[in-house]
């Protein structure tokens, strides 16, 4: 899950301050009018899918505890005074609107390489229909929360989670199949899905990478002269 990867991910940061490649040229823009409303499309549904549906909170509350203990319990943390550990504690704070950020700059690189594959399978009104239904009531109520029991099971699958509806919830989950998005998915669905996830796996390494190296600047620009040498060479990317 990504999530769970980059919330573990960047503690280490902490804890052993490895090295990491440098960060990747962003990928060019969509060559036509098409493309770009294409992923303009596209950026609307990764911000329902990521944020708006709530799943970016619900992992972010479930593994930054680990993050935190991983800084609080490093040498950094321990060896420093009351200033150091209030600023550290105030980085801890800040490191979920740093992810949130690396994944909405990410999300437009993403949208951008998939718009030229996407724009043959489905139009940008489906895909702004799509979004608008991971943002309804409905989803929240019950994907939501298979999205807790997901993290809580260390990335267990929401098919295998039970996801329950009333009788009055399938009927609505019934209507939804007269949605544009619906019809989308029901004429191209495995593919486009296919598409999504792939450039979704290629991308959380990069992501990875910018959070890594954005969190390493922050921690080298509070230790000053007291900055670990494996934290100045993930910032030359050496």
């Amino acid at each position: 899950m990504l999530i769970r990867t980059l919330v573990l991910s960047v503690g280490l940061l902490f804890a052993a301050a490895p090295t990491y490649a440098q960060t990747p040229e962003p990928p060019a823009a969509p060559s036509s009018v098409q493309h770009e409303e294409t992923a303009s499309a596209l950026r609307e549904l990764y911000q329902a899918l990521f944020f708006d549906s709530g799943m970016f909170d619900t992992m972010i509350e479930h593994y930054l505890p680990q993050y935190s203990q991983t800084i609080t319990t490093s040498e950094i943390y321990r060896v420093g005074g009351n200033r150091r550990r209030a600023d550290l504690d105030a980085l801890i704070a800040r490191t979920p609107d740093i992810m949130r950020d690396e994944i909405i700059a990410e999300a437009s690189a993403m949208s951008g390489n998939i718009a030229p594959r996407v724009s043959d399978l489905v139009t940008p009104e489906e895909l702004r229909d799509f979004a608008d239904l991971m943002r309804s009531p409905l989803w929240e109520r019950h994907i939501q929360a298979a999205m807790a029991r997901m993290a809580a099971s260390n990335g267990q699958s929401i098919e295998d989670l039970g996801v329950e509806f009333t009788p009055e919830e399938e009927a609505q989950f019934n209507a939804m199949s007269e949605r544009p998005a619906a019809q989308a998915l029901m004429r191209t669905g495995p593919v486009l899905m296919a598409v999504i996830d792939a450039e979704f796996e290629a991308a959380a390494p990069r992501i990875q990478q910018r959070t890594q190296q954005r969190l390493a600047r922050e921690l080298c620009d509070l230790l000053g002269r007291d900055c670990p040498p494996a934290l100045r060479a993930t910032l030359r990317g050496t």
